[in-house]
């Protein structure tokens, strides 16, 4: 994948395509498991398809699949259009149309105080999402680079200084965006399982105002995203580019050692970033804990909200700024 990344425009063009292939496949798996639970009368409303035959599932199925396809186009085209992230614009829409409805049921069946609890709790634990996600993604560590003065002739070129950025963060939500919905899983898999319900040993249905839930969210979202950061800069790579371009770190030297250096850099810059993650994909859920547990808003719908939101404004106003 590394170089493929680094082949260009035909290299991009392959991963894409590896990537709508994989999301073909993952919406085949997908929508057939939807379609068996859904035949073996295992989803929330009990009897949802008449029968079980192969037909029968075939088709749902069948449907499911054609909408990852249209899914997987959308987004293609939402980021070539230049409106950001494909993905994080239909979470934003498709929650943003929702949202207020389901607060709203939140005041009808429970109660003016516990609207109240609820409104409260999401706009904070939003607004802590909104900043943490800014300053991971904005802030990082300038490491000065000098290049090395060369004569030619008469004239002199080099000296010029410039940096090396290290960010504190290369992954943003991802990390708690890919454990939300893997600890989603089991569910889906318990419903398929011989006598449904509630398998020995098997988590069915995560609820996340469990403290279990929130511990095992976040030590898997600062580990992934211990990963991530890992992956995104090879120290190694730079040091080399640097020598070859004759720059190197002030009191430095170059090759192994300006590697050795970056790579110290970059663990002490990130070292606090997982925690922050890992407290930023528990805390919605957390907050609405705490507010009173209630099954119409849930932390997912507030990270979801906030990150999708943060990621879409910011991309509208890059485009508005490049515009005018």
């Amino acid at each position: 994948m590394r170089a493929l990344a680094a082949a260009g425009a035909a290299g991009a063009a392959r991963i894409q395509r590896y990537v709508r292939i994989l999301a073909v496949v993952m919406g085949a798996l997908m929508g057939t498991a939807v379609a068996v639970a859904a035949a073996k009368e295992r989803l929330p409303g009990g009897d949802v398809l008449a029968g079980s035959g192969v037909g029968t599932v075939l088709a749902p199925a069948g449907a499911l699949t054609a909408g990852t396809l249209v899914t997987t186009w959308l987004m293609r085209l939402i980021s070539s259009r230049g409106l950001g992230d494909g993905l994080a614009v239909l979470f934003f829409v498709q929650l943003a149309a929702v949202f207020p409805d389901l607060l709203w049921r939140v005041r009808q069946e429970e109660g003016p105080g516990a609207f109240a609890a609820t409104t409260a709790a999401v706009l904070a634990s939003g607004l802590f999402v909104i900043v943490a996600v800014i300053v991971l993604d904005r802030a990082e560590r300038r490491v000065p680079i000098q290049y090395a003065r060369r004569m030619i002739g008469v004239r002199r070129f080099g000296g010029a200084a410039t940096y090396v950025p290290l960010r504190l963060d290369h992954a943003g939500l991802v990390p708690a965006f890919t454990m939300l919905a893997l600890l989603h899983l089991p569910g889906l898999a318990a419903r398929l399982w011989p006598g449904g319900g509630r398998p020995d040993g098997l988590w069915t249905s995560p609820d996340q105002g469990s403290v279990w839930f929130m511990v095992v969210l976040f030590v898997s979202v600062a580990v992934l995203s211990v990963l991530s950061s890992a992956g995104a800069v090879d120290p190694a790579r730079v040091a080399d580019r640097l020598k070859r371009e004759g720059a190197f770190v002030p009191g430095i030297r170059p090759g192994r050692p300006t590697a050795d250096y970056l790579g110290y850099v970059r663990v002490r810059v990130t070292a606090g970033t997982p925690f922050v993650l890992g407290l930023v994909a528990v805390l919605p859920s957390a907050a609405l804990a705490l507010a009173g547990d209630q099954p119409f808003v849930t932390g997912t719908c507030v990270l979801l909200l906030a990150g999708a939101g943060l990621r879409t404004a910011g991309r509208i106003a890059d485009q508005w700024e490049q515009h005018i």
